[in-house]
């Protein structure tokens, strides 16, 4: 598995925010399909994913999501954090915000679905803040 680091300054189009973060992961090994594959994810799915090609049995305690799963697709998305800004960019669309209020989003997409997305992002935010700082984040129990 090989992945690159943010490449801002060849990004055309930066106030789009998710031109900000297409970044490559090139997976290869055996039961790997060739191709390019879109889907959205982010770098805490690299462990799961690299878990899940590996085919090991592991008690992987995070955030991420192996890209190998094709369950819940839908529900991909990104969290990211540039400086005192967040971001989440899911398939409906993307929200940037300063924890005090939006200071971006998608165009074209109507304000209701916008605010779900503000709605989500700060809630995912939140959480997975107090999981973090309150040592939460546990593997699954089987």
């Amino acid at each position: 598995m090989i992945t690159a680091d943010h490449a801002d300054e060849f990004v055309e189009h930066v106030d789009h925010v998710p031109n900000l973060f297409h970044i490559p992961l090139l997976i290869t090994g055996p039961g790997i399909k060739s191709g390019i594959d879109k889907k959205l994810g982010s770098q805490f799915d690299v462990l799961p994913t690299l878990i899940d090609a590996g085919g090991w049995a592991s008690d992987y305690a995070g955030l991420g999501r192996s890209l190998l799963d094709e369950t819940r697709a839908d529900a991909r998305a990104s969290l990211s954090i540039r400086g005192g800004m967040l971001d989440w960019i899911s398939p409906q669309g993307w929200v940037s915000h300063d924890l005090t209020r939006r200071v971006g989003s998608s165009n074209g997409i109507n304000l209701q679905h916008i605010d779900l997305i503000e709605k989500s992002l700060l809630s995912i935010y939140q959480i997975s803040s107090q999981a973090q700082s309150n040592n939460r984040i546990l593997p699954p129990t089987p």
